[in-house]
């Protein structure tokens, strides 16, 4: 029926008759309908960390979020930590982050962040690493609003993988806590079933 369905393409949209959107989406989920697509002279890709924790565990998982524009492709991996060049972890970010801006094919992207000083780093390596010619883009410092599609992307990523841990906790009868294996591929695979699912108004 139409709820399997919906289940079974991941929550990818929102659908008001579905408990687990409900309870973990509600109202920031649903598309803002009418607006015109802003218009770019280069394609971007925004960039954020945000912490993915359950509000009853309180432990969370520094996560790096990903948005293009066009064609609004969305990636995310959780990382150990938020430093993008003084730890060990760091070059991994690096490696990851560069590979999603290659995949989309370009030859030449903008690559937008806020101007905090781990994004800052991030975006110098990508610009270094990447094989394709990489514009910076930056925000106003700490100005959340004009970075907005990395910050609608947080939304969109941190609402999936709660709606997705939630159906699976219930299926599985068990709480899963922040730091297991199977959390981390669901973050990265609540990126994966927007991108092939959510329908676009």
């Amino acid at each position: 029926d139409k709820l399997e369905q919906h289940y079974l393409e991941g929550h990818a949209s929102y659908d008001p008759g579905c408990e687990y959107c409900v309870r973990c989406r509600g109202l920031l989920d649903r598309h803002t309908r009418g607006e015109a697509p802003e218009e770019v002279e280069i394609p971007t890709m925004s960039m954020d960390f945000c912490f993915l924790c359950q509000k009853d565990q309180g432990k969370s998982m520094p996560t790096l979020v990903m948005r293009s524009k066009p064609p609004g492709y969305t990636g995310e991996f959780v990382c150990p930590g938020k430093s993008t060049r003084n730890e060990a972890y760091s070059d991994k970010i690096v490696e990851r982050a560069s590979a999603v801006v290659d995949s989309l094919g370009y030859k030449r992207i903008g690559v937008k962040s806020d101007q905090e000083e781990s994004m800052k780093a991030l975006q110098s390596r990508v610009q270094t690493r990447s094989k394709t010619e990489v514009v910076p883009l930056n925000s106003k410092k700490y100005d959340s609003q004009s970075n907005g599609d990395a910050e609608k992307a947080v939304q969109d990523v941190e609402g999936q993988a709660r709606t997705l841990k939630l159906h699976l906790e219930n299926r599985i009868m068990r709480t899963l806590p922040p730091g297991h294996p199977v959390v981390h591929w669901l973050v990265e695979d609540a990126a994966e079933v927007m991108n092939r699912f959510r329908k676009v108004n």
